[in-house]
């Protein structure tokens, strides 16, 4: 008995020093014990978050989003911008671990008077352009609004980060606010 227990012990201490401040979790073995898969909430990150608020930005200039409400954020790796105060490591998405992840945006972009005529919604890694997920174009057919969005997989390791930035053409062009009108999102894929 007192073996089992000395075993379940060293299992207690090796996933205690993999996953530190994980009170529980599911953890999956190698035959010698050590720790080959975690919490999920630690090694498959996920979130979804939104902008509460109108964003206007300038027409044909990329705009980094600001979002400052989250959905959900588990194991806490999007940094959201509660204050809107548009800081450089806010509205920011960091995995935290090495793998596949799928990131998108989906966003309600408007302009005055029927006067949108170019939308693009871009992927940002590591502060440099990394992906054009979405486009509207309509030069001959401009709309007030437009829902645009896209997603992409990109490969990562625990200390890139991911933003999203728009490019809207138009008389006062806008981010649209609510969670019924956009969101950006990333999650752990492999």
């Amino acid at each position: 008995m007192s073996l089992i227990i000395d075993s379940l012990a060293k299992l207690a201490e090796k996933f205690s020093q993999k996953y530190p401040g994980e009170a529980s979790g599911v953890a999956t073995l190698d035959g010698s014990g050590d720790v080959l898969q975690g919490p999920a909430s630690s090694i498959w990150p996920r979130f979804s978050a939104y902008t509460n608020t109108i964003q206007s930005v300038t027409s044909g200039v990329a705009t980094k989003v600001i979002i400052d409400t989250e959905e959900f954020d588990e194991p806490g790796t999007f940094v959201h911008d509660a204050d809107r105060s548009g800081g450089a490591a806010e509205s920011r998405f960091t995995p935290g671990v090495n793998g596949k992840f799928c990131i998108g945006i989906n966003l309600l972009a408007s302009a005055n008077a029927n006067t949108l005529t170019d939308a693009i919604a871009h992927i940002y890694k590591n502060g440099v352009l990394f992906r054009l997920v979405g486009r509207f174009l309509a030069p001959s057919n401009p709309m007030s609004s437009f829902l645009l969005g896209g997603s992409c997989v990109v490969e990562a390791n625990d200390t890139d980060y991911f933003e999203f930035f728009v490019t809207l053409s138009g008389t006062s062009p806008k981010i649209n606010s609510g969670s019924a009108n956009g969101a950006v999102y990333g999650y752990r894929i492999a």
